[in-house]
């Protein structure tokens, strides 16, 4: 359909990405999840993204340093990246704006924002 787009999305907790990705899937996306982030960068690689939704409270690999990751990847720049967390407040903005992300979402994410990004695609201007 016009406008879809390919989408990753990266949760180690199974039902957080699985509801993030049917919710996706329902607004006509095409989406590839994963719950280990090590398998992020070559699933990227594969699948060629458009955005990547990632968690940031990930054992063994947060989503910060993997956003930093995505970002040195062939077309890191044009992907956008959202962070999706639990935690809301400034400093947490803050620290996603640094590592990368063009978006911070809070747990559990809102349909209409992410509709909204899904729709818009444009990268945050770094700076």
């Amino acid at each position: 359909r016009a406008g879809a787009r390919r989408i990753l999305v990266l949760d180690d907790n199974r039902d957080a990405a699985d509801t993030l990705a049917m919710m996706l899937e329902l607004l006509g996306h095409e989406v590839s999840r994963l719950y280990d982030p090590h398998e992020a960068i070559e699933e990227v690689e594969r699948f060629d993204p458009d955005l990547v939704f990632l968690d940031i409270g990930m054992p063994s690999l947060s989503g910060y340093d993997l956003a930093r990751q995505l970002r040195v990847q062939p077309r890191g720049d044009s992907r956008v990246l959202v962070a999706v967390t639990g935690w809301g407040q400034p400093d947490d903005r803050r620290r996603t704006a640094e590592a990368g992300f063009d978006h911070h979402l809070v747990k559990p994410p809102d349909l209409d924002i992410v509709r909204d990004i899904c729709n818009d695609m444009t990268p945050r201007v770094a700076g």
